[in-house]
């Protein structure tokens, strides 16, 4: 596309052509005649001549008529997800696992086997303080019968009572710790990770089993200090996967957990959003973006952001008045990431230039294409 300076320049060149070409045209007419032209009379026929009407050329635009519209300020950031529970489970005992329940994968119910450790110590010893008990209680239980005969003193009948308290403590430590070796899954969740197999010998403390829920998940957040003022918990907040094409579709869900005190070392504050995941489609460790509305304008005037051309320290848009294309320059507002808030330069009902307006200047003349 020519400026409007190029244009009355080729302009002014077809014209000089145009003239030449006249001139050239007499005298050769003249000379295929055998009649010579004078100056007067060539002179004559250039200033009769037609001059050759040039049209300025108009610009194809495609426009759209402003009108006050809302607009949200809208920040991304991104988001990691994690699962809604994660456990770690531990040996509470030592001993050889002696059976398997599940296997990595499985899902679990609440309560269901995940492995068993050898028992059979256990079992005597549970045994042996269910004897020791119940001798207890026989003790007890003559001690009784002597005392209503008035042979027994009152503290032989105490010492007595205090055995079977004890009998009975050891027996219920017995029962607890032989509960202990069979490891059960406290969640309905997923087992991801078995880290000992039938045979291994393992020890009080050591990670046997990693227990995850994903039913629902959370989508992990750090928030600059800028963005915490406009959250809360219970806000609700759309989450996207756009490295999955489509796959999981956006979601909503509302914030379950915002710190109060911000990370030490990255000076940001975690926020965590709840999601649903019936399909468990989505995975723990996956990345996804957040968006946060910040304030939102219930009537601005706003435009595309391409709509708004940038030259050194300015930014304008073009409108159409009349046929003619006119630049205005313009003060930015919010933005929504696609839109932008105009706030002086444009007014409701303006024509402005949507298609086209990258190969324009002002006054250039332009022809509205229809929608």
């Amino acid at each position: 596309m020519f400026t409007r300076k190029e244009g009355s320049m080729i302009k002014t060149l077809v014209y000089i052509g145009v003239v030449v070409l006249v001139v050239f045209s007499s005298v050769k007419l003249s000379y295929n005649s055998g009649k010579s032209v004078g100056r007067g009379e060539m002179k004559a026929e250039i200033e009769n001549a037609t001059p050759l009407v040039v049209e300025e050329q108009r610009t194809n635009v495609r426009i759209s008529v402003l009108k006050p519209q809302p607009i949200s300020e809208i920040i991304a950031l991104p988001c990691s997800v994690e699962p809604y529970q994660d456990i770690q489970l531990a040996s509470e005992l030592s001993g050889s696992i002696s059976a398997i329940g599940a296997e990595e994968g499985d899902s679990l119910k609440k309560g269901q086997m995940i492995l068993t450790c050898d028992v059979r110590t256990l079992e005597a010893r549970l045994a042996d303080a269910a004897a020791s008990k119940r001798l207890a209680e026989l003790s007890l239980q003559r001690l009784e019968e002597l005392k209503d005969n008035g042979f027994v003193p009152e503290e032989d009948l105490d010492r007595a009572t205090t055995e079977l308290q004890t009998k009975e403590a050891a027996l219920r430590l017995a029962e607890i710790e032989l509960e202990k070796a069979v490891i059960h899954s406290p969640i309905d969740g997923i087992l991801d990770l078995r880290p000992v197999d039938a045979g291994e010998y393992v020890l009080p403390g050591q990670t046997v089993a990693r227990l995850v829920d994903i039913s629902k998940v959370k989508a992990v957040v750090k928030v600059p200090e800028l963005h915490v003022a406009f959250l809360r918990p219970g806000l609700k907040i759309q989450v996207m996967f756009p490295h999955l094409n489509g796959s999981v579709l956006p979601q909503v869900g509302p914030v379950k957990y915002l710190s109060t005190v911000a990370e030490e070392a990255s000076r940001t504050f975690r926020m965590e959003i709840e999601l649903k995941n019936p399909d468990l489609n989505i995975r723990p460790g996956m990345i996804g973006k957040v968006y946060i509305e910040r304030r939102k304008v219930a009537d601005a005037i706003k435009v595309p952001i391409f709509a708004v051309v940038a030259q050194d320290s300015r930014r304008y848009c073009l409108v159409e008045v009349d046929g003619v294309a006119r630049t205005q320059e313009v003060t930015l507002g919010i933005t929504d990431g696609k839109m932008i808030q105009v706030t002086s330069g444009l007014e409701a009902g303006d024509r402005l230039i949507v298609v086209g307006h990258r190969e324009l200047e002002d006054g250039d003349l332009v022809q509205v294409m229809s929608q």
